[in-house]
């Protein structure tokens, strides 16, 4: 199976090994395709960064790590995508590109959704349950 994480979903996951989110990142990784795109690594550094104040070595390392777990989708395109909330934008028109089966999130207009393509749209908690 492909699966999108959300981009605060990985860094919680990248944050804390243990608990739900570390478990299903642990279970994508070792039994699915994990898909990633720039917009969500970009989206990652500057999370560390800008709001939990790491180093930006440690942020650049923080990435390498997550990033050699994951299949990186380059120059995602995102037209014909709508959605109200346009920073969500590049990560539907990722599980669009991708064909992904699951998107994982916490955002909870995405969670509205339900579904989005071919991709379920679920919480980590239900990730769990499905991984």
């Amino acid at each position: 199976m492909k699966v999108v994480f959300d981009t605060n979903v990985l860094v919680s996951a990248y944050l804390s090994s243990g608990g739900v989110i570390g478990s299903v990142f642990k279970a994508a990784v070792t039994r699915h395709t994990v898909i990633a795109s720039d917009y969500i690594f970009e989206e990652f550094f500057r999370i560390l960064q800008k709001k939990l104040n790491v180093p930006e070595v440690v942020a650049q390392s923080a990435i390498q790590l997550v990033r050699k777990d994951v299949i990186f989708l380059d120059r995602v395109p995102l037209t014909g995508i709508h959605f109200s909330d346009k920073a969500d934008i590049p990560i539907l028109a990722l599980v669009k590109a991708s064909r992904a089966q699951a998107l994982i999130t916490g955002d909870k207009k995405l969670l509205v959704l339900k579904r989005f393509f071919k991709a379920v749209i679920i919480s980590p908690r239900e990730a769990l349950e499905i991984l």
